[in-house]
């Protein structure tokens, strides 16, 4: 298995790397802080919410003073019964934004990595053992079919 196929290889790190291309096509124009790490947040009511985002320094307003890591694991149920639709959207936004940024600095990693994988490929070069486990974790992860060390 540490002998993959250059053919095989590179039909399934271009599988991959179309998925990815198409998950992470544009970039976002809010930074992300710089090493901060991640946190999750557990806010009950939106009194709680607000109040973490506060505690992170983030607004939405100012998003070029960055957006930090959060994870945020649930929408307060309240959030329905707010009677301005303007809040509810902006808390709404708020809240989904950090994820989605995060989810695409994941994407832009892998698709790094199977970038790499690909012009290794491609010069010839046989995949490491570690190589080929990053290669089947994505191929797993986006469902994307065949055996990697296979020859087709």
């Amino acid at each position: 298995m540490a002998n993959l196929s250059r053919k095989s290889g590179k039909l399934l790190l271009l599988a991959g790397a179309a998925a990815l291309l198409l998950a992470s096509c544009t970039e976002s124009v809010a930074p992300t802080f710089k090493g901060t790490p991640i946190r999750i947040v557990e806010a009950k009511s939106i009194s709680e919410l607000e109040a973490a985002f506060y505690r992170y320094r983030y607004d939405i307003e100012q998003l070029n003073t960055g957006v930090p890591p959060l994870i945020i694991e649930s929408l307060p149920n309240e959030i329905t019964a707010l009677n301005s639709s303007a809040r509810k959207k902006k808390l709404f936004v708020q809240t989904l934004l950090p994820m989605v940024l995060l989810a695409n600095q994941e994407i832009a990693q892998e698709r790094k990595i199977l970038l790499t994988l690909n012009r290794q490929l491609e010069a010839g070069q046989a995949l490491t053992t570690e190589q080929l486990h990053q290669l089947q974790t994505l191929q797993t992860r986006y469902a994307v079919t065949g055996d990697p060390s296979e020859n087709k």
